[in-house]
């Protein structure tokens, strides 16, 4: 048994260390209507990582919304199974 132990000491001794994972969180400081159009037909969850430095509205299907306008702000636009439909500034 003791064998044992030690042979397994010695192995995971050898075994290269994990390197840690390196996450580059994207970040979207404009509204710019190009680049939201790349985002059109994916799924809400694809920017759960993203920052935005600008504000942001996520609009349900048949939800209620403000008539105010704000020229930086991104509004998403999400069909019945969350996924972005349109994205807009405004």
């Amino acid at each position: 048994m003791k064998i044992f132990f030690l042979t397994m000491g010695a192995l995971v001794a050898c075994a290269p260390a994990e390197q840690p994972m390196v996450m580059i969180t994207p970040e979207i400081s404009a509204c710019d209507v190009e680049a939201l159009g790349e985002f059109v037909g994916a799924e809400r969850a694809v920017l759960s990582g993203v920052v935005f430095t600008v504000p942001v509205r996520w609009i349900e299907p048949d939800g209620l919304i403000t008539m105010d306008y704000n020229a930086e702000r991104i509004n998403f636009e999400l069909d019945v199974n969350s996924v972005i439909a349109r994205a807009y500034c405004g």
